[in-house]
């Protein structure tokens, strides 16, 4: 019992480090400064760099451009906005903000371990009440258990008390028997002296009758011859036979009266004799329903001397007057004495017997209520507990799975991203290399073209300052035809415009494969902030298989770590060529715009100096017309030179820039992402020990609960099975002492049950009798009593209260004993035994004759 008060322990309270440690998750800062400057600069850039291209092109805008124009703006605005936007994106994506969001995450991962010690305290509750519990029924049972030992001990005294109380009344018997024969001894031994007395008696009347005759005879003698001496004396002799009559009268009226008296004395002797030996018979066969062996020997002699007794009263019964009325005195007393001694030791035995069956019945039905009683709750507590711990081991199990599962998921898909980023990302570097180099070659062949362009359109200038003098007369053809070259101009410039636009959808897809790069990792966060406690919690389960996974993951972390510092060196560098890149890009932006302004201004000034020549075109029409018109030609072949060496230094520059963005991005985001991989997996790693050993000491907890639970288990199962077989063992003895009291009053009542035990009935048939087969064979093989024996049976067993009571409950517990044979795996060969033995038969007889079993 003090193993079972002892065994409530505290729950599993968290540990101080863990407590500090959320606790400077919590007070760590969610904001500082920068997080507003970064933003507020961008947009003042961005808001700076729009009005700064608006008045730049104010004169243009309001005087209205064309659509190419307009494309022209909106391309050279975008380009430094995007540029804003991702060095604001890669600013909102640094380690600190990184580190924020992993602080929230730990916030979670606290809050999800508070959850879990919750529920661990909860299960620590409910084990420690089933411990309670367990150690209330074991109390309890103890306690029943003590009660039900203690109340046997006071009935087996009682028992005992009435045993010995129940002896002395029987030695009390034996002594009055023993008296009444001794009594009865003397009374034979009297009995000749009595008749030689009554002898005595008859000859002494005899011999006083004879020598009356004899008197008599010689008075008749005397008187004749008296007579014949005379007359005088016949008055004496009259007087004298007068007398003699008289006397002989009075003393024949006495040996009458005498006689009388002799045959009522012995008539009313004898009645008392009968009577006597009828009540002894009667009492000693009920005293030898209780003491067989005893009885049965005093019976014998009790008959054996009534019937000497008798043989020697009807022999002697005239001379035994005097004798019997001092001995009828006596008699009368014992017989009374000893009747009325026998008469309430029997009723007191009886008494105390019925007394004592009924509480042997009633503290075997308690005992056997408790024991079911305590049976049925261990096992239903047993099932409980049983039940709940293989569902917490099953919780326990899936866990793990799912968060083996989930780890391998995850592992996967992050390496399986990482790896489609990284060929993602080879590809277009692939693509950007190989579109940069065909750029380069291009713009090279275009360099080459616009340096010959270059020369031979400052020659022509020069021839063509010379003639300009001379193409007036040519105003009107000339006119026609530079609104021809016009249109070519507008021609080329639209050729040239479209080249920029290539250049800028190649800038386009590398800066959307940038984004889609950063969407990849921002989908990665987002996975691992929504997913993370969940998988966090699945891991708060993990027991065992964490360790294995968290050895490689160490050294895919120190590798990876090695890998962040190349990666974190990598951003800075990247970051510093941005910068640089975005003051080339302004530079070039601006230079750009110099060198469109100056290309304007000098197509502005061609116009004027067309304008010119137009009003001279009458002087000069006839004469310059051929020379125009090479003029021409060779100046629009001037401008696409000149146009193309611009774009082809545009885009060389925009190519190198963009591959140096490209290269600087992908080793910004590389070192990015290798810089929260580290920590993400640092975070897990201890995430996994804290709740590896948190699991390994809730399973040691458990595990040694559960050994407690099991010795106690084991403890009341132990007691319970003592007391069934205690219960079974009294069971048991009653049964046999219940079929000796039936055997011994079957015997009693003159029922001959022994010849119907000792018929021999096949396995066969008390097999085919078992399974319920009725028929005229069965009956006739299985009938133990004829008819007469089992109506005698049946009217016992509706007269006596106490056969009545013993067959029931020796029936009841037959059939019960039977049911359980059967129902175990070789159940009819057990009960065909089990019939087939003294028992069985006893059985069958019994339920035969009150017709229980019904043919």
């Amino acid at each position: 019992m003090e193993s079972a008060e002892g065994l409530a322990e505290e729950p599993i309270v968290p540990e101080d480090e863990w407590l500090a440690e959320e606790d400077e998750i919590e007070t760590a800062p969610r904001t500082r400064w920068i997080d507003r400057l970064v933003p507020t600069t961008a947009i003042i850039a961005m808001l700076a760099w729009t009005g700064f291209f608006a008045w730049t092109f104010r004169s243009d805008i309001l005087t209205g451009g064309m659509s190419q124009q307009w494309i022209d703006w909106i391309i050279s605005w975008a380009v430094p906005m995007l540029l804003i936007s991702i060095f604001w994106l890669l600013s909102m994506r640094n380690s600190r903000r990184e580190a924020q969001r992993f602080g929230d995450t730990a916030q979670m991962l606290r809050q999800e371990s508070q959850a879990l010690e919750e529920r661990l305290g909860a299960v620590n509750r409910e084990l420690s009440l089933a411990r309670e519990f367990l150690g209330s029924q074991s109390r309890e049972l103890d306690s029943l258990g003590r009660i039900a030992s203690e109340r046997i001990s006071t009935h087996a005294s009682e028992l005992q008390t009435l045993i010995k109380s129940n002896g002395a009344q029987v030695d009390a018997i034996a002594s009055v028997s023993d008296t009444a024969l001794i009594n009865m001894s003397k009374l034979r031994d009297d009995l000749p002296v009595i008749a030689n007395s009554a002898r005595d008696v008859s000859n002494q009347v005899g011999q006083a009758g004879r020598t009356a005759h004899e008197q008599l005879e010689h008075l008749v003698s005397g008187f004749e011859r008296l007579n014949e001496f005379g007359k005088a004396s016949e008055r004496q002799v009259s007087a004298l036979s007068g007398k003699i009559e008289t006397t002989l009268a009075g003393f024949t009226t006495q040996l009458d009266s005498v006689e009388n008296a002799a045959e009522a004395r012995f008539a009313s002797l004898n009645e008392q004799s009968d009577t006597f030996r009828v009540e002894l018979e009667g009492r000693e066969v009920d005293a030898l329903a209780a003491m067989r062996k005893r009885s049965d020997d005093l019976r014998q002699s009790v008959i054996s001397m009534a019937e000497e007794l008798a043989d020697q009263e009807t022999a002697q019964i005239g001379h035994l007057q005097m004798r019997l009325d001092t001995l009828r005195e006596g008699s009368e007393e014992v017989t009374s004495h000893f009747a009325q001694s026998q008469d309430d030791a029997l009723d007191k035995l009886r008494a105390r017997k019925s007394e004592f069956q009924e509480e042997i019945s009633e503290v075997v039905a308690r005992l056997d209520q408790l024991d079911q009683q305590a049976i049925n709750a261990s096992r239903e507590r047993v099932k409980a507990l049983h039940a709940e711990a293989t569902d917490f081991d099953d919780r326990i199990a899936a866990r793990n799975a799912r968060f083996e599962e989930e780890i391998a998921r995850r592992q996967h898909g992050f390496e399986t991203r990482e790896a489609q980023a990284s060929e993602v990302l080879a590809q277009r570097l692939t693509q950007l290399d190989d579109m940069l180099a065909e750029r380069s070659e291009a713009q090279s062949q275009r360099l080459e073209r616009l340096v010959a362009y270059g020369t031979d359109v400052s020659g022509k200038l020069e021839e063509l300052n010379t003639l300009l003098a001379s193409m007036a007369e040519q105003a009107e053809a000339t006119q026609a035809v530079l609104d021809a070259g016009t249109a070519g101009l507008g021609d080329n410039v639209s050729s040239l415009r479209s080249d920029l636009n290539a250049s800028g959808q190649t800038i386009g897809e590398l800066t959307e494969s940038g984004v889609r790069l950063l969407e990849i990792l921002q989908s990665g966060a987002r996975e691992a902030r929504d997913t993370l406690p969940a998988a966090v919690d699945r891991a708060s389960a993990k027991l065992g298989s964490i360790e294995q996974q968290a050895a490689s993951l160490r050294q895919s972390v120190d590798a990876a770590h090695e890998r962040s510092a190349g990666l974190s060196d990598y951003v800075i560098a990247a970051s510093e060529s941005l910068s640089h890149a975005d003051e080339q890009v302004t530079a070039l932006s601006d230079r750009l715009a110099d060198t469109s302004s100056e290309s304007l201004t000098r197509i502005s000034n061609l116009r004027v100096a067309l304008g010119a020549l137009g009003e001279e075109s009458d002087r000069v029409t006839s004469r310059a017309n051929e020379d125009l018109q090479a003029a021409i030609a060779k100046l629009e072949k001037a401008a696409q030179s000149a146009f193309a060496a611009i774009e082809s230094g545009s885009g060389e520059r925009l190519e190198a820039l963009a591959e140096e963005i490209g290269v600087k991005a992908s080793a910004a985001i590389e070192r990015s992402l290798r810089a929260e991989g580290d920590a993400a997996v640092e975070r897990l790693e201890e995430a996994s020990v804290r709740a590896n050993d948190t699991a390994r000491a809730t399973t040691a907890n458990l595990r040694d609960q559960l050994v407690k639970v099991n010795e106690l288990a084991g403890n009341l199962e132990e007691r319970v099975s003592r007391a069934r077989d205690e219960a079974h063992e009294q069971v048991d003895n009653d049964f046999a002492r219940r079929m000796a009291l039936i055997t011994e009053s079957l015997n009693s009542n003159a029922i001959d049950i022994a010849k119907g035990l000792s018929q021999d009935v096949s396995d066969t048939a008390w097999a085919a009798y078992l399974k319920g087969d009725r028929g005229i064979f069965a009956r006739k093989s299985v009938r133990l009593v004829n008819n007469v024996e089992a109506r005698e049976v049946m009217e016992l067993f509706e007269a006596d209260h106490d056969f009545r009571e013993h067959v029931s409950r020796y029936i009841h517990d037959f059939e019960s004993m039977l049911r359980n044979v059967l129902s175990t795996r070789d159940g009819n060969a057990l009960g065909v035994t089990l019939l087939s033995s003294d028992i069985g038969k006893l059985y069958v007889a019994l339920a035969q004759s009150i017709e229980r079993l019904r043919d």
